[in-house]
């Protein structure tokens, strides 16, 4: 769908500073020394966004990604509004909404009933437009009787449940989302991902702030890469999403010596499911999720029922040895899904002991849809021919995703780990199809000087 090349969100040269002192008395030198005609600053100077220029135009999502400490958040903030740039201009046409910290705009003593008048008020919504979406706003955040109890009760999930739905309800022409809807359980989360995509499709600019590289990816029209507040590039996603993850690669390698592992998910996904195995058949179940019924199908979405693991004819282990470019690596796993609504997708990656993804794979990408039966259960196998990967020792994940391939509806983490061996002597991490060839040597060209 095309719209009017429009720009939303405009930012000319924008930078954002703090002043941090190392003692407070400092801060209150800092204060009168204007009326004591001293020139000596006590503050030291943190920016946390510099010089940035940016255009955001009608029906873009544009995916902001970088460390903790980048300057997300409060870029976010000065485009809502809720802070002031102390350099530069900031231009935004048409109503914005924002999903940004836990709670953010709920007074705690207030029910939500309450606080959705509040804060659809403050987003520009009149009482009798209230009114009118007020049963939509507390169907789809789902919260039942907890509507008029106080929300300071709630729970981290409740809050964002509430706080989405309003922001979502009033037609917003640019929505900010942070990293908070993350918080939020896997259901509502891919209900919340449907309604952002029919308000893209209507138009609505998305700017989506989030650590997972995956989803960026695949949801996003451009994303924005900042680091210490400067944007090191912005650009087609998997271009940037590619020299980000180098940029850590490289980060990891020069920090070799830390006292913590590297932590990243190999989807680039919060991740919460617990799996246990049950015994040598290398069944991992969800606490939960393996009986679930189709009417509880309904909330979940679907649940990984069983993962089995095997090389070549050897049964089923949670160890797997194998020899690179020998053995064929085997996975079959169950699934079960409410059979009146959209299959899931499956995905796995491969990932070193340290957390780097080496490789990927889904079924989507082949083409393969689930064969359910009428319960809902389908059974999907894949292989990998002539294990490439070179020696090591490497993890198996496996992920269910919705139908769009987007969002995370369970992990199974490390189910299994490999063990590979070589008996060749090549280095690296990945064998690669060589042809090598002798070549009769081309003839010298004779030259006569004249």
């Amino acid at each position: 769908m095309s719209f009017e090349h429009r720009t939303m969100v405009e930012l000319v040269e924008v930078g954002k500073r703090y002043d941090t002192y190392q003692k407070p008395s400092d801060r209150l030198k800092q204060l009168i020394a204007p009326f004591t005609g001293s020139t000596r600053r006590y503050a030291r100077e943190y920016w946390a966004i510099r010089s940035l220029s940016l255009e955001i135009h009608q029906g873009e999502v544009l995916g902001i990604i970088g460390v903790n400490g980048a300057g997300k958040s409060t870029l976010l903030q000065l485009i809502t509004g809720v802070m002031a740039p102390s350099l530069g201009q900031i231009k935004v046409n048409g109503r914005v909404a924002a999903l940004l910290e836990l709670g953010a705009g709920f007074n705690p003593e207030f029910t939500g009933r309450e606080n959705v008048y509040l804060n659809a008020s403050l987003l520009g919504l009149t009482k009798a437009e209230i009114n009118q979406r007020y049963d939509e706003i507390v169907s789809f955040a789902g919260l039942g009787a907890a509507i008029d109890q106080p929300v300071k009760t709630y729970s981290s999930g409740m809050y964002v449940r509430l706080g989405f739905s309003i922001a979502t309800s009033v037609d917003p022409d640019v929505l900010i989302i942070d990293e908070a809807l993350s918080v939020g359980d896997g259901a509502f989360a891919h209900k919340s991902f449907d309604r952002i995509v029919g308000m893209k499709n209507r138009g609505a600019t998305v700017i989506f702030c989030s650590h997972s590289l995956f989803q960026v990816e695949a949801f996003c029209n451009r994303v924005l890469w900042l680091h210490e507040g400067r944007a090191m590039m912005i650009g087609e996603p998997a271009k940037v999403v590619c020299a980000y993850q180098e940029h850590l690669d490289l980060q990891l390698s020069k920090s070799s010596g830390q006292s913590q592992p590297y932590q990243s998910h190999p989807v680039g996904f919060d991740v919460s499911s617990n799996f246990e195995t049950s015994g040598a058949s290398m069944a991992f179940e969800p606490g939960e999720g393996a009986n679930t019924s189709i009417e509880s199908l309904d909330q979940t979405g679907a649940s990984i029922e069983s993962i089995l693991s095997w090389i070549n004819n050897d049964p089923p282990a949670r160890h797997l040895a194998l020899r690179s470019g020998i053995d064929s690596l085997h996975v079959r796993v169950s699934v079960r899904s409410n059979p009146h609504q959209p299959a899931p997708n499956l995905a796995f990656t491969l990932h070193a002991n340290d957390g780097r993804t080496i490789t990927s794979g889904a079924n989507w990408l082949h083409a393969l849809a689930f064969d359910r039966d009428a319960n809902g259960r389908a059974e999907v196998a894949f292989e990998i021919p002539h294990f490439p990967l070179l020696k090591g020792h490497y993890q198996l994940s496996i992920y269910l995703l919705c139908q769009r391939g987007i969002h995370l509806i369970e992990a199974a983490l490390s189910v299994c780990s490999l063990d590979v061996s070589q008996q060749t002597l090549e280095q690296g991490i990945v064998r690669v199809d060589q042809v090598w060839q002798n070549k009769t040597p081309l003839k010298p060209v004779e030259r006569t000087l004249g």
